[in-house]
């Protein structure tokens, strides 16, 4: 089966303990998310995954095998990331940022070829940025800038997609379409969300986080309710549960007086 398994990944930096003995398991054919109050970790552990932060303790398993054991340019091509933050330093245009994807692909000076182009077509008119592909991609607004990112990643072709706030800039619009295409990839997804309803609608399975630990798991029906949603934001709320998954309304907090 393909999976990523964390094995008791711990992590501290400047004296502070972020992770603290994070053990999960994410299925190549699930959408999972990572739910939890910024400072809860749930970024850390995504940087783990992916490899912009090193392994103190623990160890992390792509498909049984020691990711620290599997080459970087292997690993660049089964594990996309499409992260909250997208400064670019360059004026590329939008074709060439998506062009990006190929590179794990490429050997030096290698070129690229039709089906190159042609997945790099597809994959903007997907997100809905095939019109903008001769614009600068530092020209965009924060939403478009996102959504090219996300073409990029599908060019990318991975067999795990994470995704670290994907939604941030984005209106609702785009947040339910970026969202719908992610789902209907077929392919491992993993993603840190703040918003409970769309982590609700579109994740087969959560992990909710505070204080560097898993404080619970399951379904999205199994763990988002009430007294979860309390305990973990200190927010009163209204969970209704149907047939399809849980909505959750929030209680406006009763003012303080001013002192």
């Amino acid at each position: 089966m393909r999976a990523i398994t964390v094995e008791h990944l711990s992590f501290a930096a400047e004296g502070k303990d972020i992770l603290k003995d994070i053990s999960l398991q994410l299925d190549g054919h699930q959408f999972t998310a990572l739910i939890g109050p910024n400072g809860s970790g749930k970024s850390t552990l995504l940087k783990h995954i992916y490899r912009l932060l090193p392994i103190q303790s623990g160890q992390i398993y792509l498909d049984n095998t020691p990711l620290s054991s599997i080459g970087l340019n292997e690993s660049a091509k089964r594990l996309g990331v499409m992260s909250q933050f997208n400064r670019i330093d360059f004026d590329f245009t939008v074709w060439q940022i998506a062009m990006m994807g190929r590179i794990p692909y490429k050997k030096s000076f290698e070129g690229t070829t039709d089906y190159d182009e042609e997945l790099v077509r597809s994959s903007l008119d997907r997100v809905g940025m095939l019109k903008a592909a001769d614009r600068r991609f530092n020209s965009l607004s924060g939403g478009e800038q996102q959504r090219v990112m996300l073409a990029r990643v599908l060019v990318q072709e991975p067999e795990f997609l994470i995704l670290d706030e994907p939604t941030n800039h984005l209106d609702i619009t785009y947040q339910l379409k970026i969202l719908d295409i992610v789902k209907d990839l077929s392919i491992g997804i993993v993603a840190a969300l703040h918003d409970l309803n769309l982590a609700a609608m579109y994740s087969d399975f959560i992990y909710v986080m505070k204080e560097g630990r898993i404080v619970a798991r399951g379904a999205p029906k199994e763990v988002i309710n009430e007294a979860l949603i309390n305990a973990i934001y200190d927010v009163k709320s209204h969970v209704v549960l149907d047939e399809a998954y849980p909505t959750v309304t929030y209680h406006r907090p009763k003012r303080q007086a001013l002192i």
